[in-house]
């Protein structure tokens, strides 16, 4: 015929005949057909004499396959070779008769291809030899097979690897069988997916085991929701990583749980953001560990809340950093209760603060304390508010800090009270501002123990009001300090 007449299912293809399988030449193997090649028993496979490699071509080379009888007794290295379709074709019973050394062989897409019901034969050994890539393959309908005696055993670095959603999707069963060491693989993002209701159920020796960096991933409702008992394990370097924002639904039996070496290390954001009932639990014991920078991030509520008995400890070195906000809305009670040591370590800006009422309240100890600087907070409205007794003890120190225009707007009795060797630190600068209306409020005695430097700068037209009142050594003094002007 000819060649058009024929097509390619026309042409017949020839074959070896199956009698001659066993004892095919090279030519014949060339021309084998890949249903030929199927069809030689692996057996019968190793009688093919020996062809050439340019002989064979694709599709003449036999896939090898584990065959299915052979499953439940494979090497590692047929274990490797074994496609995942071949594991999702096992049969239910058929995994745990698989020897336990080759399920460490095992890679996460051989794994995955599990089908679930195959999991719930797993036994605890197969699993405990799971590498941790294998591990990263389970699934969510895989994991929830998995017997509770085989999560009994899962390592550190196994767990680590689970999926979130595998962690998410978790029962409370198999959290509950999760060994304690196990808890030092959890990662901050399996963390962040754990079911709320699994976190009162963590000891304080589990969640002591968790990394610094795993504590990352708490949120407000899952750190709200671990008991008292588990804050007892906190460490210092697992707290400093709790996320700030974890803090605003801190329960008051947390707080007075956490140690106070972990407290210690409390930072000012964090503290910021705990709730009043916290801070009303402050023991004295953790009050005085607060540092002085995060002391001084406390918020005006938070201020409020703190125990009388609690804000009696305050040391020096915190009290100079309470935000001046806070001493602008300080309730009385508790300015009562500040001991009169702090007032020495007050600056301007936080005197600057004080109301009236509680400048008409402060004790005569307590402004026995303020410093020069300190005294350059007071505002002429609050100044006047002091009890006069206060400046009795007024010091030298202390009279050079005060404002010239807060000087002059005192009251009569207030000047009246200052000790005159009070004078001798009045400053230049305070001198030169003094107006006519102070200098008439000054005793002789008062004047007379003003400096050269304070007298010299006095404006001639306020001094010339002094002059009666100047002692003969000031008179002389100042007389030879004009003679000296006028010669140079």
């Amino acid at each position: 015929v000819t060649e058009g007449e024929l097509d390619d299912d026309s042409i017949p293809t020839p074959s070896l005949p199956e009698t001659d399988l066993q004892d095919p030449t090279p030519e014949q193997v060339v021309d084998l057909k890949p249903s030929d090649s199927d069809k030689i028993p692996p057996d019968e496979l190793s009688e093919v004499p020996m062809v050439t490699e340019g002989e064979l071509d694709d599709d003449s080379i036999p896939t090898p396959s584990l065959p299915e009888k052979d499953l439940q007794d494979p090497t590692p290295e047929q274990v490797v070779d074994l496609k995942p379709k071949d594991l999702a074709e096992l049969q239910p019973g058929e995994l745990s008769e698989i020897p336990i050394e080759v399920f460490g062989e095992l890679d996460q897409e051989q794994l995955i291809n599990l089908s679930p019901n195959m999991i719930t034969d797993l036994q605890p050994e197969q699993f405990a030899v799971l590498s941790p890539d294998a591990i990263a393959g389970f699934r969510p309908n895989q994991f929830s097979e998995l017997s509770a005696e085989a999560v009994s055993i899962i390592a550190p670095e196994q767990l680590a690897e689970l999926p979130t959603k595998v962690i998410s999707e978790m029962s409370a069963e198999q959290f509950k069988a999760l060994p304690k060491a196990a808890f030092s693989g959890f990662q901050a993002n399996q963390i962040k997916e754990l079911p709320l209701e699994f976190f009162d159920k963590i000891t304080s020796q589990e969640l002591r085991r968790l990394t610094p960096k795993a504590m990352s991933g708490l949120n407000s409702k899952s750190l709200a929701s671990l008991t008292a008992k588990a804050f007892g394990g906190l460490t210092p370097l697992q707290l400093i990583e709790i996320p700030a924002k974890a803090f605003r639904q801190m329960k008051p039996e947390q707080f007075t749980a956490v140690p106070k070496a972990a407290f210690k290390k409390l930072e000012l954001k964090q503290f910021n953001k705990l709730p009043s009932e916290c801070i009303k639990k402050l023991s004295k014991k953790k009050f005085k560990s607060l540092s002085p920078t995060t002391f001084g991030g406390l918020t005006p509520d938070q201020f409020a809340v703190i125990p009388p008995e609690v804000l009696r400890t305050i040391k020096p070195k915190q009290a100079q950093f309470i935000a001046p906000k806070i001493i602008k809305t300080m309730d009385l009670s508790q300015f009562r209760m500040l001991p009169p040591t702090v007032f020495g370590s007050f600056k301007a800006k936080q005197l600057k603060q004080l109301t009236s009422k509680i400048a008409k309240n402060m004790s005569q100890e307590s402004f026995a304390q303020i410093t020069s600087d300190g005294i350059t907070g007071f505002k002429p409205k609050t100044a006047r508010k002091l009890d006069q007794q206060l400046f009795e003890a007024l010091t030298s120190e202390q009279m050079s800090g005060w404002k010239p225009e807060t000087l002059s707007r005192l009251r009569s009795d207030q000047i009246a009270s200052i000790p005159p060797d009070a004078f001798v630190g009045v400053t230049a600068n305070q001198a030169k501002d003094f107006k006519k209306k102070f200098i008439d409020k000054l005793e002789a005695l008062q004047i007379q123990k003003l400096g050269l430097k304070a007298l010299n700068s006095i404006p001639p037209q306020t001094m010339s009001r002094m002059d009666v009142l100047l002692s003969n050594n000031q008179s002389n003094e100042l007389n030879i300090l004009m003679s000296d002007s006028m010669l140079i």
